[in-house]
């Protein structure tokens, strides 16, 4: 896999940054951003700069009290008789440095049930993108003190690379399961790496 800026970069907000501006979570576990994917134990992990926001933002218990919530689903699209399972996304909205926050990545392909794992895919801007490639969109929003922050980033390169996923494999409409994966990628000078392991609460046919 390769690998778009020296990761040790990643981590440079101050350490008494505006949590409007930056997004530190309390006791991070990790010094720098992860250089793979940590595993089966839900988590949320995403280390970078986008837009001249800052992130060090990392769940490790999904379940802690600042969390309010986790939501992830898989989107299938009809084709003829059959379901292709397109698009998956996830979301958390969380309390940090005293701010609500909502975050949200999205990830789409023509059709992820027929990867085989762990799969790789090149991040681009197509929509639905046949083979092995995928897009990212990243969706941030929280306000305070006068200032509103909703922010949708799209047209991404690097990779998104699918370790965990029970929707793979299968043509039925899958609710429930895992997904996990691991994403670096680039836009201009942004940078985002991320680890997520998710549990998935529902799908959704788009018709």
């Amino acid at each position: 896999m390769r690998r778009l800026l020296p990761l040790a970069l990643l981590i440079t907000a101050p350490a008494f940054a505006d949590p409007l501006v930056s997004t530190i979570t309390e006791g991070n576990a990790h010094t720098n951003a992860p250089e793979s994917w940590l595993g089966a134990t839900p988590h949320i992990v995403f280390i970078g700069t986008i837009n001249g926001y800052d992130f060090d933002a990392q769940f490790m218990d999904l379940n802690a009290d600042f969390i309010a919530g986790v939501d992830s689903k898989r989107e299938y699209l009809p084709e003829g008789e059959m379901l292709r399972y397109a698009d998956f996304e996830f979301g958390l909205q969380a309390i940090v440095a005293g701010v609500e926050k909502t975050f949200e990545l999205e990830f789409e392909n023509h059709d992820f049930s027929t990867a085989a794992l762990p799969a790789t895919f090149d991040l681009q801007s197509e929509e639905f993108p046949m083979g092995a490639l995928s897009n990212l969109e990243f969706e941030f929003e929280w306000e305070g003190n006068g200032t509103s922050v909703n922010e949708e980033i799209a047209n991404w390169t690097g990779t998104l690379t699918l370790e965990l996923d029970s929707g793979v494999g299968t043509s039925d409409p899958q609710g429930d399961g895992m997904i996990g994966g691991y994403v670096d990628a680039k836009r201009g000078d942004d940078h985002l790496v991320a680890s997520f392991t998710v549990p998935v609460n529902e799908y959704e046919i788009d018709e």
